[in-house]
């Protein structure tokens, strides 16, 4: 390959690849993958070189000025193959794709010397895609287990994506406890040295797991034979700053380039991911079973200005259950006491100054949160609109409700939890919850669960809502060991039959 002229990309909104002339004394050093420092507008910026041509189409040419991966490249070119996917797919420039791929202390134009690693060898290596429609997670756990002491047993790699930081701990300490391998978590806060340490490792590292948060599917693992992505229909899995992809997307990718096996696992898969996995014929494994009993509650029977929230049916189920020492999950996806306050004498509604949502007043803290983007604020004394003294507040988050369960049921130990919580509540006969608790469905499971007011689930402006509230059911039904109650007004509801 004549290595005249590199073509460098970078890592910002400009679309490249630029020319820069290589120096007689770099051809020997400089390669696809490479970082290199460069004149870009007058700036000395930091690229990526993703080719070489023997001529340019322009006359005079910067030079390269260094070369700054100085022993292997920091990109292999299948890494340059799959962002070059990435950059065409997800309206991205090629620079930016690439800058994705590496750890934080690699993108400020750090030398480094990195160790050359083997080639792949492409044995035994199918390319087969997986579809786990679970349900109770033991029979889920089994098959990925196997699947993963396969991989190892070739020599070869594992991705484990997770959507939460709270599952990092809970999926390694299973995997701990069968296979005896080199495990790398990624998501958990470190500095950006430790995180560079943990990269090299990984990249030199054959026969290792990696498991972590949407960013770990960029893991330059060696010869990487398989990539789980648990609970793929989870929103975290969506990146919403440049580049704007999806793990499921970015997973397929990487099948292609590397052939290797690809797992989806899903208690209510995505309406695309199921249609793909008929259309293409993946394997599908259908473990979604459930034997909980299940009871809809038509609230249009109940006049909302003279009845409670708990239905009478679940009253007689929630008493049965205390009863028997049975424990209780209330889901009500709205957190705090009331849920907007409100001026009698203007209207006026307070808002959120950031992101205009309604203000949620917190009894806990005495204060009014915005549940988007948790700001606060104190409840003001008068209306900020026409400083009157007339604001009220209502609606009902899941501290009012656990204050309406406790005059229902004095003895009863009633907690909540919402996204604030720390620690999983273990002892507790009552556990009122917002969509947090769906985090734990795996771990938390209980007799009882109800769904104190699905309707809130589908007044979303969004086309993908029917999606969200039929997932949801799902992942509280399978916390649900016996019966699983649902509150509507809309009964006919697609997500409901």
């Amino acid at each position: 390959m004549t290595k005249n002229v590199a073509q460098v990309v970078f890592g910002l909104a400009v679309e490249g690849p630029f020319d820069y002339a290589v120096p007689y004394n770099q051809k020997e050093l400089i390669g696809i993958g490479k970082r290199v420092s460069v004149l870009f507008n007058r700036h000395k910026r930091m690229g990526f070189v993703v080719g070489f041509i023997e001529r340019s189409k322009f006359k005079q040419l910067n030079p390269i000025l260094d070369v700054l991966d100085e022993g292997a490249p920091s990109i292999n070119e299948k890494a340059v193959e799959l962002t070059r996917l990435l950059h065409q797919h997800c309206g991205c420039t090629w620079g930016e794709a690439l800058e994705t791929y590496l750890p934080a202390g690699l993108r400020k134009g750090k030398k480094l010397d990195l160790k050359n690693v083997l080639k792949e060898k492409f044995l035994n290596k199918t390319g087969k895609t997986t579809l786990i429609h679970q349900g109770e997670g033991l029979k889920t756990w089994e098959v990925l287990v196997k699947e993963i002491k396969k991989t190892l047993d070739l020599n070869q790699s594992v991705i484990v994506l997770v959507p939460e930081t709270e599952l990092l701990d809970f999926v390694s300490e299973k995997i701990k406890k069968e296979i005896s391998a080199s495990l790398f978590i990624l998501g958990k806060k470190s500095t950006a040295k430790k995180d560079l340490e943990i990269w090299q490792n990984i990249r030199e590292q054959k026969g290792s797991i990696v498991i972590g948060l949407r960013s770990a599917i960029f893991s330059p693992v060696q010869d990487l034979g398989l990539i789980i992505v648990r609970e793929e229909e989870n929103s975290a899995y969506r990146q919403e700053q440049t580049p704007h992809y999806h793990v499921s997307d970015i997973a397929h990718f990487r099948k292609k380039t590397e052939q290797c096996n690809l797992v989806f696992t899903s208690a209510a898969p995505l309406a695309e991911t199921w249609y793909e996995a008929q259309e293409k014929k993946w394997e599908i494994m259908d473990f979604s079973s459930n034997n909980t009993k299940f009871q809809l509650v038509d609230m249009t029977n109940y006049n909302p200005a003279k009845s409670s929230i708990v239905s009478v049916p679940l009253q007689n189920r929630i008493q049965d259950d205390l009863q028997n020492n049975k424990k209780i999950i209330l889901f009500m996806n709205r957190r705090g006491f009331f849920t907007f306050t409100r001026c009698s004498q203007c209207e006026h509604v307070l808002k959120c100054s950031r992101c205009s949502k309604n203000l949620t007043y917190l009894a806990s803290k005495d204060s009014l949160v915005c549940s988007r983007c948790n700001t606060s604020q104190e409840l003001p004394k008068v209306c900020p609109n026409c400083r009157g003294s007339y604001l009220r507040s209502s609606g009902m988050g899941v501290e009012k409700l656990k204050d309406t369960l406790k005059k229902f049921y004095p003895f009863a130990k009633v907690l909540t939890l919402d996204k604030d919580t720390k620690v999983l509540p273990k002892f507790f006969d009552i556990l009122v919850a917002t969509q947090a608790v769906v985090k734990y469905y795996e771990r938390l499971k209980v007799p009882t669960v109800a769904v104190m007011n699905f309707d809130g689930e589908l007044n979303y402006f969004d086309f993908r809502s029917g999606q969200r509230a039929f997932t949801l059911l799902v992942h509280l039904r399978n916390m649900a060991q016996e019966n699983f109650v649902v509150q509507t007004r809309m009964r006919d509801n697609y997500c409901l039959s």
